[in-house]
């Protein structure tokens, strides 16, 4: 009975490891707790099965499904929390109504232990191919998010073969002991443990794996605006250094920042920051990089845009004018903005494309701001010339 009970066992430690992890970081991570969760409901199926408590099997059969079968819901909802993916808990409700209805009737009504064993590992295999899918975009993720959704597929996927291949060992009523002595038991704990320890230490590896990203972000990101700030910046241009396509980069300043300041005061001002972010991110392009360099003014990184797309981007921005509604403590005010235009040059340094940038934004504000200036490509050498205004 004691070697048994290693895999309950081993479910109750990994769901109690992952518990202590939701304790300890549960302001950022609640989607551990219904992990934890899957891990303990889990573990008292198997050992209901186990100990045969209840002794009525067909209570047993019953009662262990409920357990299994929660247990399995509640890992895979926390999965797709994790994920930040919304929904799945009426779905995975109702797969686990209809695993827990299909055991109730062929364990009363129609008699056929065959069918349990269809019913109750053919529906656990789709609440993880349910999770798998609903976090599939995973696969374009980090190792993290890879690593996890991997896990799940795998999970859900091995049901199938593992059923079907040991399937033969059972017949249609079995008494406890016989059951116990099958293949598709003796494989199922076997499988069971061995998935039992994967999916712990993935879960581990990953929530560890989120709290490194968590801090990082923390650290790169401007806590006014939400953007990027300078120290991620300088990660971003050594990246896009490599890329063998045109770098478009931008220097974007609000005009007249100081007179809302004056005028406001830094409140103010940071709402109309905040506010101008906003407006900025929703219309930048995916894959655009956005970053504030310090005070009003922003760095926009456009990897594969080559000049003319960039300074029609950056018209764009231009163009749309914010203004500040009534809700706010600047009502009515009209917030523009300044732009200069740089093309990142093979091997040099991202930074000097940056300053090149800068210069043109110095020469936009010259010009009367509220307008873009680029400089012009550069064909053989020398130096970048400067557009006239757009």
């Amino acid at each position: 009975m004691i070697p048994l009970l290693v895999n309950p066992s081993l479910l109750v430690i990994m769901g109690l490891t992952v518990g202590l992890l939701w304790i300890a970081i549960r302001q950022h991570r609640p989607h551990l707790a219904l992990i934890a969760a899957g891990f303990m409901l889990f573990s008292v199926g198997v050992a209901a099965q186990i100990l045969r408590y209840p002794a009525e099997l067909r209570l047993n059969a019953v009662v262990s499904a409920v357990f299994y079968s929660t247990g399995a819901s509640a890992f895979a909802l926390g999965v797709v929390r994790r994920s930040s993916a919304k929904g799945g808990g009426p779905a995975l409700l109702g797969l686990t109504a209809l695993i827990i209805a299909g055991i109730a009737w062929y364990a009363y009504v129609d008699r056929n232990l065959i069918s349990r064993v269809y019913v109750l590992n053919f529906g656990l295999a789709l609440i993880f191919l349910y999770a798998a899918w609903r976090i599939r975009h995973n696969m374009r993720g980090s190792f993290a998010d890879r690593l996890l959704f991997w896990a799940v597929l795998c999970t859900g996927l091995h049901f199938f073969p593992r059923t079907l291949y040991t399937l033969g060992s059972i017949s249609r009523e079995m008494t406890p002991d016989e059951f116990g002595s099958t293949a598709f038991w003796q494989l199922s704990l076997y499988v069971m443990g061995v998935l039992s320890a994967i999916m712990g230490v993935a879960t581990i590896i990953v929530t560890g794996l989120d709290v490194v990203a968590s801090i990082r972000d923390e650290r790169d990101t401007d806590p006014l605006t939400g953007v990027y700030n300078r120290r991620a910046l300088d990660r971003i241009l050594k990246k896009v250094r490599s890329l063998d396509m045109p770098v478009s980069i931008l220097v974007c300043d609000i005009d007249h920042f100081k007179r809302v300041n004056d005028t406001y005061g830094h409140h103010g001002g940071d709402i109309v920051l905040q506010h101008f972010v906003r407006q900025l991110t929703a219309l930048l392009r995916p894959r655009t990089f956005l970053a504030r360099l310090g005070g009003e003014e922003f760095v926009i990184v456009m990897p594969g845009i080559s000049l003319p797309e960039a300074v029609r981007e950056a018209e764009r921005i231009r163009a749309s004018h914010l203004v500040m509604g009534d809700e706010t403590p600047v009502p009515g005010i009209t917030v523009r903005c300044s732009i200069g235009v740089a093309l990142l040059r093979p091997g040099e340094d991202p930074w000097q494309a940056v300053r090149r940038a800068d210069d043109m934004l110095y020469q936009a504000k010259q010009n009367g701001r509220n307008c873009v200036v680029s400089e012009r490509p550069v064909r053989n050498s020398g130096s970048s010339q400067v557009s006239e205004p757009a």
